[in-house]
Parts: C-alpha cells; sequence; structure tokens
C-alpha cells in the first residue's frame, strides 16, 4: 500500500500517486478517496503497514520536522519520498503557513524578517481581482524562467 501524507485539505493534491491512503490536517473541501484526518507527527498507523510514503510539501509546514520524519519512516516498510521547495522557487516564499524553508538539502526556520512583504502581496492577492490576475497571469512567465514550481525530492528511507 501507499500512503499519501499531506494530501490537501482544499483539493486532492498529487492524485496522481494512486495511494491507496490519504491523510492530511485539514479537512478536504473536495471528495477524497480512503481519507483519514490526522496530524503528520503523530500518524494513526501501524508501524511498516505502507511500501511507499509520499510527503510532497508538507514538512516545511510542520513545527517538528524530525518528529514528522520519523513518523514517516515509522510507518513504511520500504520507501518515504520527501519533497521540498527549491529556496528560489516564489511559491516558498509566498506560502505563509511555511514555518521551514529549504536549504542545502535541509529545512531552516524561515526567517520572519522578510515575511511581512510577502503575506502583503499574499493579502492583496487574496483581495484583489486585478493584482490576482497581474500575479496569476505571470506565472507561466514564472515557470519558464525556472522559478516557480521548482523542488528536490529527497528518499528519507
Amino acid at each position: 500500500m501507499r500512503l499519501n501524507a499531506g494530501c490537501g485539505g482544499n483539493e486532492y493534491a498529487f492524485c496522481d500517486l494512486q495511494c491507496q491512503v490519504n491523510c492530511d490536517i485539514q479537512k478536504p473541501n473536495a471528495k477524497i478517496p480512503n481519507f483519514v484526518l490526522c496530524d503528520i507527527q503523530h500518524l494513526p498507523f501501524r508501524d511498516r503497514v505502507f511500501r511507499i510514503v509520499y510527503a510532497f510539501n508538507v514538512l516545511e509546514h510542520v513545527d517538528k520536522q524530525v518528529k514528522a520524519e520519523n513518523e514517516l519512516k515509522r510507518v513504511s516498510d520500504d520507501e518515504v519520498w520527501i519533497r521540498l521547495d527549491k529556496i528560489y522557487n516564489l511559491a516558498n516564499w509566498f506560502t505563509c503557513s511555511h514555518k521551514g524553508v529549504a536549504f542545502k538539502d535541509s529545512l531552516i526556520p524561515f526567517p520572519d524578517s522578510i515575511r511581512a512583504p510577502f503575506r502583503t502581496v499574499q493579502f492583496l492577492t487574496g483581495h484583489s481581482k486585478v493584482f490576482r490576475t497581474v500575479v496569476y497571469g505571470s506565472f507561466p512567465v514564472l515557470r519558464k524562467m525556472g522559478v516557480l514550481d521548482t523542488w528536490n525530492y529527497y528518499r528519507i528511507k
């Protein structure tokens, strides 16, 4: 069996992984097959019950990354794959719920001193249709420049 740990509360993220069990800390707004509401730092599964565990874009949202990693390893019989935003991925900086940022193959605390300007942009994007259109309209260009949707994948078990 495969586990998608952190499948997304607002949409079914990474559904292409075709995991038999999906979990997240948020109750989903969409129908997610075999959904379990739980915290990645306290997974309610037996030891070694999943062959592969995926945790894509999750660890940067938790307070205790090492505890979460240990839980992922505990429930996995074979492989654990994590995905982190690259440090220059703009989505990394505009996601205000990130508690850590990937730097040189590890997570470091998010620098609070630069968080305020990004929260302002996030607020404007959420509350101004014109601003949102301009920001979202720039995504194709930013993707071609390689500064959006760029990740590092790590096998930690």
